[in-house]
């Protein structure tokens, strides 16, 4: 299976999303959790990143929210569009896709958490992924779910309750799989 397109997913998520809100903030605040008064919040909230001139990510949400300790929640029809680049002509691969209702960064734990109608998608690679929940750990580089989660790749299905992955997904393991796959692809 192609793995890129969620490895790249995750990566921009990372190096692009909340960098550019700006979550850095004092460390007196480790310990507010997120029901506390957001320092900033905002509706209809859009994030555009670009690379030498080109753009290489939307984020849309129906609100923003950040917290005095660096955590952000995004709510609301999320869609985070990455425009991925070759290497050899910096041109455009197609786009990958995200879906969901919140995303979720804990600065303290460093890590993002997408919830509700997670749907990735990328028409070029052929690849579709869905689940309920999604997690990403910065420090173990580690995506993980305990939700079901189905993956299309062509026409090779693969369902299964939960998901430990390398963030490049070349190793992984899905507990309780099942579906068809191509062996000899």
């Amino acid at each position: 299976m192609h793995s890129r397109a969620l490895s790249n997913t995750i990566k921009a998520i990372l190096c692009y999303c909340f960098s550019t809100v700006g979550i850095y903030t004092s460390a007196h605040a480790q310990n507010q959790p997120y029901d506390e008064t957001p320092i900033l919040e905002t509706t209809q909230f859009e994030l555009l990143s670009t690379e030498k001139g080109a753009l290489t990510l939307t984020v849309k949400a129906l609100k923003m929210c950040q917290y005095k300790n660096g955590n952000t929640v995004l709510k609301g029809n999320i869609e985070i569009i990455i425009i991925e680049r070759t290497t050899d002509q910096d041109q455009a691969e197609g786009p990958t896709s995200i879906q969901a209702n919140k995303l979720s960064y804990d600065k303290m734990k460093k890590s993002f958490i997408l919830e509700g109608n997670i749907l990735i998608t990328n028409p070029q690679k052929k690849i579709k992924i869905t689940t309920e929940q999604l997690s990403y750990s910065m420090e173990e580089e580690l995506i993980f779910t305990d939700s079901p989660i189905k993956i299309v790749h062509k026409k090779d299905i693969l369902q299964g309750i939960g998901l430990r992955a390398t963030k490049d997904l070349k190793k992984y393991t899905i507990g309780g799989p099942n579906g068809m796959l191509d062996i000899a692809q």
